[in-house]
């Protein structure tokens, strides 16, 4: 998880198009979690940087590219706290309409939707690790256990329970 945490450090340092790579670390960190040995996940790593290596020499982004990394940059360091609109506007010293604007610019959800997403994928994290949802729904800053069991049911189809059951099925054989 550093190691793509890192990549995405330097997509963003580098002024590149952080959307694209954020993307792309996510799928080779899907990868790597379903990696079956140490060789397979060095591997996936090998090609993560080979395909990073390529976006980092295409460095001319636009300001509102800028703005939208930016959002995308922050709202994955802040999933364990109470993300709001406002204060991502704040940090990005813009308007909320302006970043609201700039956000559906490059995205087919709204930023609110795009919050709750990745908080149910970093949810999908803790169950496998063991964490029971009413504490999941606490890290996350969720209202409460219900909104979270509401949200993660309607962006999964499933419920935690199910999905883990799920997970773990698939695990097995």
């Amino acid at each position: 998880m550093i190691y793509f945490t890192k990549l995405l450090e330097l997509s963003f340092t580098e002024n590149t198009d952080v959307a694209k790579n954020y993307e792309r670390i996510k799928h080779f960190m899907n990868l790597t979690e379903k990696a079956p040995d140490l060789l397979k996940v060095l591997q996936i790593r090998a090609a993560a940087i080979i395909s990073l290596s390529e976006s980092l020499t295409n460095k001319s982004v636009s300001d509102k590219q800028q703005i939208y990394n930016s959002i995308l940059y922050y709202v994955d360091k802040h999933l364990y706290s109470k993300l709001k609109v406002s204060d991502i506007a704040k940090h990005l010293y813009i308007s909320e309409s302006h970043l609201r604007a700039v956000f559906k610019m490059y995205s087919s959800i709204s930023l609110q939707t795009y919050i709750l997403k990745e908080k149910v994928q970093e949810a999908k994290l803790l169950l496998r690790r063991g964490v029971p949802a009413g504490e999941v729904a606490k890290l996350l800053y969720f209202y409460d256990t219900t909104h979270f069991l509401k949200t993660f049911k309607k962006y999964t189809d499933t419920t935690p329970h199910e999905y883990l059951a799920h997970y773990q099925q698939s695990i097995t054989k």
